[in-house]
């Protein structure tokens, strides 16, 4: 109970918030037990009861933590809860285990390294021995790089050993920095390796630790080593100050301690998830910001606290940002988008953008891969392809996965969408294209193919009723232009122009005119007319002949006295239009006119007879209508003629018309 006092006594410093995520932790071991801190809310929440812990290793994912006594030889795993969950002899494992030099976790399985001084062992998640080996030397410490490999810190010495354990490289080490070597961390971001002495900070490159070393020398001895992995700060402690080197090897940081009343920073342990850095110093641990800034302290007794921070993890992302999933598209050859990211310790990692330049592309488009087509553009994190050719109608898949610089996978991410290029099409439509209507109300209605069509009627409206569809519609006089239109969910669109026509008749008599005079028991009458093909024209129900826009009557009975004559026009759909007009006759006309024919089809051909009832002569005119001439035309002239000069003489008649002239 003691202890639980001693650890909830906490200092908040009012410069510096916390940042951290609500469920993010650290561990931290005192003379006689294990303190879980919240570092949401810089608290103390659980305490087992524990001693003799020298090494605390947590995972990436969740609270729990690994606990090594190095007293006992016991490797003890609590949950996140602080419930213990396995309990295990070191020697049990394997008999050949001496003296345990140091713990790490890969995050990336769970599983355990063990190293003593000559022999390496790997542990499942679980516990259980995976395998064991010699070490090439004499090991004094060890890191797990991201990409799972194993550096191991020797006398002048490192070494290389891939996942599985085997050797990959060793490394000599400056004879001058190798004697001193205490401490060391690995920057596999940035590609360095940072070696600790008593009074010097070395950094290597990864990729050839033999070559040779930046070397910073630090005012005072070095107590301790941490490095904050995203960054590539490499964090030192001495006996009253804090230092930190960016990756250039300039000095990004220097924090007096003593101004904090700390000292004695003998362990340091920096946690990726809240982004700070923890400090065990004499009879207390303190945390910092990643920029330095004092946060709070923790009273401890125990002047060597063994600290306990997340593992740091990287974990490659990849988003589908086109085609959706389940879209619908017009397009066959639609372009692709993916958006690049990390994940670090579950939340967005702040990597530039030519980091993503690193990774490697898994795709495949209706199971062939498309991976080597995709472009990759820093200035967006994204990756585009446009297929060359179409794809094929209906459903489409599409799968992405991608693995960055250090070997690890993205979950693969997949879609189906679907390609439509073919439009909707009109089964039927009414009133028919090219119609002539009487009725200026009507129904445009009709069917199409696709029941997920819209049909839309320029300027009238929507219908959406399956396959069938129906707009009410006002016909204008004369001709009237419609628009339908019928557009699929895929944007595929089929027009239909509509050309209907209004039926509008009319007719007029040129001749004779209103209120004439005829001295003649018959008349020609003659005018225009407007109206459809095919109309017809009568004259107190004598057919007419028609020409183009123009009819005539040749000859229209008349009684003595007032006479009226009605012209009406009839069009195919029974719509008409009359005019009449009054005339007087006066008595019978000296010519009469008969046609062999009343009516017919051309080519006609007509007998006309003109008489005059003076008793001088009969004219009979044969006229053909082969060449169309005007019948009014031919009649006019004859009885003007004869009217005038009997039959002395022929008028002047059209080439076609062929004359025969007798006496009786």
């Amino acid at each position: 109970m003691r202890a639980a006092v001693r650890f909830a006594g906490w200092l908040l410093c009012a410069l510096a918030p916390a940042t951290a995520l609500a469920d993010s932790c650290v561990w931290v071991s005192d003379e006689d037990s294990l303190r879980q801190v919240q570092t949401s809310a810089n608290q103390v929440t659980i305490v087992v009861p524990s001693s003799g812990v020298s090494r605390l290793i947590m995972n990436a994912r969740d609270c729990g933590v690994w606990a090594f006594n190095k007293d006992e030889r016991r490797l003890r795993r609590y949950a996140a809860d602080g419930t213990l969950e396995l309990d295990i002899g070191v020697q049990s494992l394997d008999s050949r285990i001496d003296e345990i030099r140091d713990v790490q976790l890969d995050p990336y399985d769970e599983s355990l390294w063990l190293a003593d001084e000559r022999r390496f062992s790997h542990l499942s998640s679980a516990g259980q021995l995976l395998s064991g080996f010699p070490t090439p030397g004499e090991v004094s410490q060890f890191r797990v790089a991201l990409d799972q490999s194993l550096w191991l810190l020797g006398e002048r010495r490192l070494w290389h050993f891939d996942k599985q354990g085997t050797p990959l490289a060793k490394f000599a080490l400056a004879d001058d920095l190798a004697e001193d070597a205490r401490q060391f961390a690995v920057d596999s971001l940035g590609g360095l390796i940072w070696v600790a002495g008593a009074d010097e900070l070395a950094q290597l490159p990864l990729s050839n630790p033999s070559a040779a070393a930046v070397r910073l020398r630090v005012p005072r001895s070095i107590t301790g080593l941490a490095l904050d992995p995203l960054s590539g700060k490499v964090w030192i402690g001495q006996k009253e100050s804090l230092l930190a080197y960016a990756r250039e090897g300039t000095l990004a940081h220097s924090i007096d301690l003593s101004a904090l009343r700390l000292r004695k920073p003998d362990s340091l342990a920096f946690d990726p998830t809240s982004r700070s850095l923890w400090v065990g110093a004499e009879r207390s641990v303190a945390r910092f910001t990643d920029a330095g800034q004092f946060v709070a302290r923790l009273a401890a007794r125990d002047g060597d606290e063994a600290l306990g921070v997340p593992t740091f993890r990287v974990d490659p992302t990849l988003v589908i940002v086109r085609p959706p999933q389940n879209a619908l598209t017009n397009n066959p050859s639609p372009a692709f988008t993916l958006t690049y990211s990390a994940q670090c310790n579950g939340e967005p990692c702040q990597f530039a953008n030519d980091y993503f330049a690193a990774y490697q592309l898994s795709a495949t488009l209706n199971a062939q891969p498309v991976g080597a087509q995709f472009a990759f553009h820093a200035s967006a994190a994204e990756a585009t392809f446009t297929p060359v050719t179409r794809l094929p109608e209906g459903q489409n898949s599409f799968s992405a996965q991608a693995t960055d610089g250090f070997g690890h996978q993205s979950s693969r991410e997949a879609i189906t969408f679907t390609v439509d290029t073919i439009p909707p099409k009109f089964l039927t439509l009414a009133p028919a294209e090219g119609s002539v209507l009487a009725n200026p109300n009507i129904l445009i209605q009709g069917t199409i193919d696709d029941p997920t069509a819209t049909v839309v009627l320029a300027g009238m409206g929507v219908n959406r009723n399956g396959v069938s569809f129906s707009f009410p519609a006002v016909l204008l006089p004369g001709l009237n232009t419609y628009n339908l239109s019928a557009t699929d969910p895929a944007g595929n669109v089929t027009v239909v122009v509509l050309h209907l026509t209004l039926a509008t008749v009319s007719v007029s008599i040129a001749s004779p005119s209103n209120g004439a005079t005829i001295n003649a028991d018959s008349v020609s009458v003659s005018g225009t007319f407007q109206g459809p093909a095919n109309s017809g024209i009568t004259v107190n129900g004598i057919a007419a002949i028609v020409t183009g826009s123009t009819f005539i009557v040749a000859a229209v009975p008349l009684q003595p006295g007032a006479n009226t004559l009605a012209a009406v026009a009839t069009a195919p759909n029974r719509q008409s239009a009359t005019q009449t007009v009054s005339v007087t006759s006066t008595g019978p006309a000296p010519i009469h006119v008969t046609a062999s024919i009343a009516q017919g089809l051309a080519p006609l051909d007509v007998a006309f007879t003109v008489s005059n009832t003076t008793g001088k002569g009969l004219l009979v005119v044969q006229a053909s209508g082969r060449r169309s001439r005007s019948w009014c035309r031919i009649l006019h002239r004859l009885i003007s003629f004869c009217s005038r000069h009997g039959r002395a003489s022929l008028p002047r008649l059209p080439r076609a018309t062929r004359l025969r002239r007798s006496n009786i």
